[in-house]
């Protein structure tokens, strides 16, 4: 959420441009998710503007904001100094979303897009007053607190609050299974939104709760079998805050996971910590997943190790590599979006948390990376991903997992916690 308000008055010498019209036009970036500075008039209808860096980082990429007084009205932006956002390639085939009713719904912008060296242009027509713009369809704390408070009226979800942010935000822990009880029930753990802007991991997380918590069969044998445990937004003040990658601290939360800090990274030690405690009661670890964003790739898929690593806890480290892409080939039978041949990393560095839960405990782990932009292949090739299709591939995750575990599974193969 950052303060600044503009009011794009300045540098209106245009004939074409009467003061009375333009004066009134305005730009405000304080809403929850809201980043954008520096709104300058550079030429009738076309105003310049920036992205700010993350709080106590250099990080930037995204944007919102809202234009106030400019129903009727076509405008040309042009975003500066791209060459020094996170991902320069991004913004080659970048759309921006606009939303009519204050951020409940948003659209892709229809209007013309390029670049012009470090300048990414963008045109938009608005039709209400006040409308925003947003780098990309976002998800914000408050949708966050949302969905929590609608999961958490299920009975087979137990809501805890973990720890806090960096500035004392919850960070929120949905364990999901049968409340009967049941012995020997394995234990996956789902977490999301280290990284601020990084939307489309929220939406995944959205389909694939909501696919745990249908009434759909698999949905109810997996959690007659499994405990789920999903963290959706370990980056609270980051998300509020607007930032692209950061927490308040200005630390990269998924280059913590080797040793957290309570005080720069509290928001990874939370996790950690509750993750050790599950462990050390004994109870079955099998599956691990990040859920991401990638800039500017143009394939959804998942990081996970080259054949040549074998994770030395697994009970079948020669197979771990084949395990994974057996349940990356199901997700991708379930969401035409999905990429399953992408992704192969030979990253051993437990700074990340897909290596460090690989090979601390040697569970299944995959970092999934939602794409901004369109599939290049697939049915929906050049057509620009919509949470929807994020969700489609939350929920194909969830079917894997089940088909995986509970049909598909190699006889014989024990994971960590089980004796």
């Amino acid at each position: 959420m950052r303060s600044q308000t503009a009011r794009a008055t300045a540098l209106c010498a245009f004939a074409l441009c009467p003061l009375s019209l333009w004066a009134a036009i305005t730009f405000d970036a304080s809403m929850e998710c809201g980043n954008a500075t520096a709104f300058t008039l550079v030429s009738p209808n076309t105003y310049s503007f920036e992205i700010e860096p993350d709080t106590n980082s250099g990080d930037r990429q995204w944007f919102m904001f809202d234009v106030g007084a400019a129903s009727g009205e076509t405008l040309t932006f042009h975003l500066l100094n791209t060459d020094t956002t996170n991902v320069p390639g991004h913004w080659d085939d970048a759309r921006p979303v606009y939303s009519t009713d204050g951020g409940v719904t948003f659209a892709l912008s229809p209007g013309a897009t390029s670049e012009s060296g470090t300048t990414y242009i963008f045109t938009h027509t608005f039709s209400s007053d006040p409308e925003r713009i947003a780098f990309h369809y976002p998800f914000t704390l408050t949708d966050h607190q949302a969905k929590v408070a609608v999961w958490a009226v299920s009975p087979e979800v137990t809501h805890l609050v973990i720890g806090q942010s960096v500035q004392g935000r919850d960070i929120d822990l949905l364990r999901i299974t049968d409340p009967a009880p049941s012995s020997g029930k394995r234990g996956f753990w789902i977490v999301g939104r280290q990284h601020a802007a990084e939307v489309t991991g929220s939406f995944m997380m959205e389909g694939f709760i909501d696919f745990l918590l249908s009434d759909d069969s698999r949905a109810v044998q997996l959690r007659n079998s499994v405990v789920i445990n999903c963290v959706p937004m370990m980056n609270p003040d980051g998300v509020v805050a607007g930032n692209y990658r950061d927490n308040f601290a200005g630390i990269n939360l998924n280059r913590e996971w080797d040793a957290p800090s309570a005080l720069d990274s509290p928001e990874v030690l939370a996790v950690t910590d509750q993750i050790a405690a599950w462990v050390a009661t004994g109870e079955s670890y099998d599956f691990f997943a990040d859920l991401h964003s990638t800039s500017n790739l143009t394939d959804n898929f998942a990081y996970h190790p080259t054949p040549s690593i074998e994770p030395p806890l697994y009970s079948d480290p020669s197979n771990y590599f084949e395990h994974l892409q057996e349940i990356l080939q199901i997700v991708a039978d379930n969401s035409p979006d999905f990429n399953p041949s992408e992704g192969q990393s030979s990253s051993t560095s437990q700074l990340l948390s897909r290596q460090r839960e690989m090979i601390q405990y040697g569970v299944l782990a995959l970092l999934f990376e939602g794409i901004y932009l369109f599939p290049d292949s697939g049915p929906n090739a050049g057509q620009y991903m919509t949470p929807d299709r994020h969700r489609a591939i939350g929920r194909a995750l969830a079917i894997a997992l089940h088909e995986w575990f509970q049909i598909s599974v190699p006889s014989g193969l024990t994971f960590y916690g089980v004796n």
